[in-house]
């Protein structure tokens, strides 16, 4: 008996740890888009190096499965909105635009941190594949009702996860240099253009 009581408390003590450096990261991350070494999530964290590695085994499987745990919050910090049937159809893509956009801004140096782990982790790139394919399914649900009726749905609907994906933000803002109002008003363009 007191050996299982033993067990249980070290596996409360690691799960305990494992969230602690997963916060840790996460917060180390969305500060600043370059990597956080185990020293400072350490730091952070209050739980030491040693036990970092022994809990991930390395850094790449804690940014998983902290981009799995900010895909977990984002939800609750930025609830999706629903198409209002009371409102014009642009003034619905710029909700769901300007929800995007808001999602794209908090996460954007974790991101970014992502996309560079992710080409050689493979683990993360398979996750990330994962959140494109929710990313179109939450992006069917909110304009397929506009699109029941074209026979190039299918098509529109990729566009429209082109012009409203990470990416396609990541490379206005950083790699172009425009504001974030710039790059919304060329975004929002180009997602009408697929309508009109």
């Amino acid at each position: 008996m007191q050996n299982s009581e033993k067990t249980d408390g070290r596996n409360q003590r690691q799960l305990s740890n494992r969230q602690k450096l997963v916060h840790a990261m996460l917060e180390l991350a969305l500060e600043d888009s370059n990597a956080p070494d185990a020293d400072a999530i350490a730091l952070r964290s209050g739980v030491s190096r040693r036990s970092l590695f022994r809990i991930f085994g390395g850094l790449d499987a804690l940014l998983a499965e902290t981009a799995e745990e900010l895909e977990q919050q984002l939800p609750a910090l930025f609830p999706a909105p629903a198409p209002d049937d009371s409102a014009s159809f642009e003034a619905n893509i710029q909700r769901f635009l300007d929800h995007r956009i808001a999602v794209h801004e908090y996460s954007m140096k974790l991101r970014q941190l992502i996309d560079k782990r992710s080409r050689e982790y493979t683990p993360l790139a398979q996750q990330q594949a994962v959140l494109r394919d929710r990313e179109l399914d939450n992006i069917n649900s909110y304009f397929l009702p506009y699109l029941q009726d074209r026979a190039d749905a299918a098509d529109l609907l990729q566009l429209i996860l082109f012009n409203s994906c990470w990416s396609s933000w990541a490379w206005l803002r950083v790699a172009v240099g425009l504001s974030a109002a710039a790059a919304r008003g060329l975004l929002l363009r180009q997602i009408m253009a697929v309508f009109y």
